[in-house]
């Protein structure tokens, strides 16, 4: 079980017969660019035409052209033989990825492409250059290797841009395997820093759902876009909002509507296209603000008083026009835990306290100035 890659060519060449060696040998100097001079390659035995193939292409270039060249020269099982066990030694590697917990989005990227055989890393840049928009002329990206392509997505996309373009071109080449295994890193590490941001207590209301659109892939924010234009009333064009990020069109959500209503409108679009758990865990953090000291605001005026939260709890405004009495008092509905009491008794002095009932924590207070009196 403790083979590499290196030895397992090695014993696929140890498998030929000498003439069949031997026209592996030719076969080589034929069709690939080999440091090496012909006569010496001729002359090299098993492990030496591995180390020369593996300093001209690295090992998992050297186990393709192996492959390639035992296919050509009808050695088609010490081929297979061969393939297999590249196969399952690329997957232990991958399953060691998965063990590691301090890869980033861009290692596993990476991890990824060098996993492809380098025909297949071929498919995938051309493909690249088709399908996406890449700031790069083609025939750079071409020569890229697999740090450098991963980079290069990355300035054109972002990180998670980057690893869902990846993903859906691993499956457009029939590479569904790797596809799988980098989408399982990108979502736990998507939910990684959900639950980093789950314990940080002085995150916002609008932190949180820039921070839940930030975890949605891009087709998927595109249809929170739409969605949004469909079902709500926004005071910009659908044209502008289709081009607008996370952070913007969180501001954009919450110039219309305010923060409580601008998250309650975010959990919806979320649980209407399917992401179900980014809007789980927008309500949870939503809830924990609300249940935050400190997270009532009151504001007054002379004219009026109005009890606001930002936690998605019933609002109310106490108010004593010209010389009109009124009175009110605002519960949570859920809690019957009374907010606030505000009250003008005739002789027009205004008094008024909000507190918080179970803990006696009084946040705030309204006074005549005339009078000075509470």
């Amino acid at each position: 079980m403790d083979d590499t890659i290196e030895d397992h060519i090695t014993q696929s060449l140890n498998n030929l017969l000498e003439n069949d060696l031997k026209k592996f040998k030719t076969k080589l100097c034929e069709e690939c660019e080999i440091k090496f001079p012909r006569r010496k390659v001729l002359k090299f035995d098993s492990t030496g035409l591995r180390d020369c193939m593996i300093s001209c292409y690295g090992e998992t270039r050297a186990a393709e052209k192996t492959i390639q060249i035992l296919e050509a020269i009808n050695q088609k099982d010490i081929a297979e033989t061969l393939k297999e066990n590249i196969q399952r030694e690329i997957y232990k590697k991958i399953n060691l990825n998965l063990n590691k917990m301090d890869d980033t989005i861009e290692d596993h990227i990476t991890q990824s492409l060098n996993n492809l055989l380098e025909n297949d890393l071929k498919k995938f840049k051309t493909k690249l250059c088709e399908e996406c928009e890449i700031k790069f002329p083609r025939r750079k990206v071409l020569k890229f290797d697999s740090t450098v392509l991963t980079d290069c997505m990355i300035s054109c996309y972002g990180e998670t841009r980057a690893a869902e373009k990846t993903i859906q071109i691993l499956e457009a080449i029939n590479q569904k395997d790797i596809a799988e295994t980098l989408k399982e890193n990108i979502q736990r590490e998507i939910y990684k820093k959900i639950n980093l941001n789950l314990n940080k207590m002085d995150d916002t209301i609008e932190d949180h759902i820039t921070q839940s659109l930030n975890n949605l892939l891009e087709n998927d924010l595109k249809k929170f876009k739409t969605k949004l234009c469909e079902e709500c009333e926004i005071k910009f064009p659908r044209r502008k909002v289709l081009k607008f990020d996370s952070t913007v069109l969180t501001d954009c959500m919450i110039s219309c509507y305010g923060e409580t209503r601008a998250a309650e409108k975010t959990i919806q679009i979320l649980e209407a296209i399917n992401q179900k758990d980014i809007a789980e865990t927008l309500k949870e953090n939503i809830q924990r603000e609300a249940a935050l000291p400190g997270t009532m605001r009151v504001t007054v005026s002379t004219s009026e008083t109005s009890l606001e939260t930002i936690t998605g709890i019933e609002t109310g405004t106490v108010s004593t026009p010209g010389t009109g009495i009124d009175t009110g008092t605002v519960f949570t509905p859920e809690t019957d835990i009374e907010t606030g009491t505000v009250s003008t008794p005739e002789t027009g002095i205004e008094t008024g306290t909000v507190s918080m009932p179970e803990t006696g924590i009084e946040t705030g207070t309204v006074s005549t100035p005339e009078t000075g009196r509470h």
